[in-house]
């Protein structure tokens, strides 16, 4: 099992993708991602999509409230 942290996404998929095609996670894998999803980039459905993807394929993924999202609620 390998363990990674990412954080301050915010809104940028195609970033997000890259990153995450570069690791090759494996289903042992844990990602804790920090926050910060939304706002600033082009696209913060399209993130918050590809995390939703990312926890049915990992079994120990952990999402975090960054202050972008407390702001949104």
């Amino acid at each position: 099992m390998r363990l990674f942290s990412l954080s301050d996404i915010h809104g940028c998929p195609h970033s997000l993708s890259q990153l995450l095609d570069q690791l090759k996670l494996n289903k042992s894998d844990q990602v804790v991602f920090c926050g910060d999803y939304i706002n600033k980039g082009p696209d913060s459905i399209g993130v918050l999509d590809i995390l939703l993807d990312l926890r049915k394929r990992l079994d120990q993924l952990v999402l975090l409230r960054g202050n972008h999202e407390e702001m949104l609620l």
